[in-house]
């Protein structure tokens, strides 16, 4: 468990140090910036998740950890989301009315989350093991918005490869095909398989983040450049 937990915590780590060095690369592009914010929450969900694996104490699991696992969670969908958006151009501007649901949405989740109104698991603490169990209808509803917000960045990239005929088609190739795969398979082991069966497979999830993260990060920011 401990050397899970450490893989864990060094792949989210590595995702905030790579975000870090792509808004290095362009501290003014938006595309960059969302990106950057993608590392960071999805760095942050993991060095969390390591973390989660270890504390053997139902209070600080209900009182901290669990809070910042879905605010993380939160975070991250609309970070992609506003990434599809921007990068690596706006295929059409969206309306302030629109772009404000977006954020305050999310911005509710949040809120809801952190007070500790809205809750999509329980923690049980046997044999000195962590043991996570769904909320159902809670839980269903923070799916809904993952694949919706997931689905809406990957419906504008796949608008963008087909509109553009210039020198970013490459880019938004690498994009779509590293975001399907990588996507399809957190929503399986992180949200899906959580929701029908249990958690046993959720902590690959920062494993695969990274992958995502990396590979996308260099084929799409480095190599093209």
């Amino acid at each position: 468990m401990v050397i899970k937990s450490l893989f864990i915590f060094l792949g989210g780590i590595l995702n905030i140090i790579l975000g870090s060095i792509i808004l290095k690369k362009n501290f003014q592009s938006r595309s960059n910036l969302f990106y950057f914010l993608l590392c960071l929450f999805g760095g942050l969900w993991g060095i969390v998740k390591a973390v989660q694996l270890l504390v053997i104490d139902v209070y600080f699991h209900n009182l901290i950890i669990t809070r910042l696992v879905y605010i993380f969670g939160t975070l991250a969908p609309l970070a992609y989301l506003m990434f599809a958006y921007h990068y690596p151009y706006k295929l059409k501007e969206f309306s302030k009315n629109l772009i404000s649901l977006l954020y305050f949405i999310s911005g509710i989740f949040i809120l809801l989350i952190f007070f500790g109104i809205f809750k999509m698991q329980t923690v049980v603490i046997m044999y000195n093991k962590v043991h996570l169990y769904v909320i159902f209808n809670n839980f269903l509803i923070f799916t809904i918005y993952f694949f919706v917000y997931i689905f809406f960045g990957v419906a504008l990239l796949i608008k963008k490869f087909f509109r553009d005929q210039g020198i970013y088609k490459t880019q938004l190739k690498y994009l779509i095909i590293a975001t399907i795969s990588t996507f399809l398979i957190i929503g399986f082991v992180c949200i899906i398989y959580p929701l029908l069966v249990d958690f046993r497979y959720d902590w690959l999830g920062a494993i695969f983040l990274l992958i995502h993260f990396s590979v996308a990060g260099f084929l799409i920011f480095i190599k093209n450049r």
